[in-house]
């Protein structure tokens, strides 16, 4: 018995915007190849298509997250990620969020690293592999205008990533800090 063609082909690359609320810009991505490192850290690929277009970019987890912890709730992972530059993917990725996020920058290269002190608000970022991480990120600068803030969701399980937005005042910032300045 032969395979039909579906059987085939790879699995289907998520429709980028699949997430997205009124008033929100709420991205959906697979969570492709997480490896983790003999030090501790976590990588990954998140990947999608848009309109046709492939898009995608690695994610780095750092390996030391400092635990605070608080009454009456899950306590807190403090620690750094990295979103990093996969070539023409993720310059599509920054040039599509560029025009999704309205911000009108002409975006049109991802820097090849972006580090973030992250937080962990659900799920233990050194459990990855086996619970979904719900994470804020933030982008700190000496510009109180090139501060940003995101989500970061994961779930190995669901081989799904969310690039959620925390506030659209933020949109500029976070695709600036995710650019590459040409020129």
């Amino acid at each position: 018995m032969q395979p039909a063609d579906d059987d085939l082909v790879s699995p289907k690359m998520p429709e980028l915007t699949a997430d997205s609320e009124e008033g929100f810009v709420d991205l959906s991505l697979k969570m492709n190849g997480l490896v983790r490192e003999p030090d501790g850290t976590f990588r990954f690929e998140a990947r999608a298509t848009h309109e046709g277009r492939q898009v995608a970019f690695a994610v780095t987890l750092g390996s030391l997250w400092n635990v605070q912890k608080l009454e009456d709730t899950e306590p807190l992972y403090w620690g750094e990620a990295q979103l990093s530059s996969l070539g023409n993917e993720s310059d599509a990725f920054i040039e599509i969020l560029d025009q999704l996020y309205e911000t009108k920058l002409g975006a049109l290269r991802m820097r090849p690293n972006t580090s973030f002190t992250a937080v962990s608000l659900g799920g233990d970022p050194r459990k990855l592999e086996r619970e979904p991480l719900k994470m804020k990120l933030f982008f700190e600068a000496n510009a109180d205008e090139l501060y940003a803030e995101f989500y970061l969701n994961c779930d190995a399980a669901q081989s799904r990533v969310q690039f959620h937005e925390k506030d659209p005042d933020y949109r500029s910032a976070v695709v600036l800090a995710l650019t590459q300045a040409t020129g």
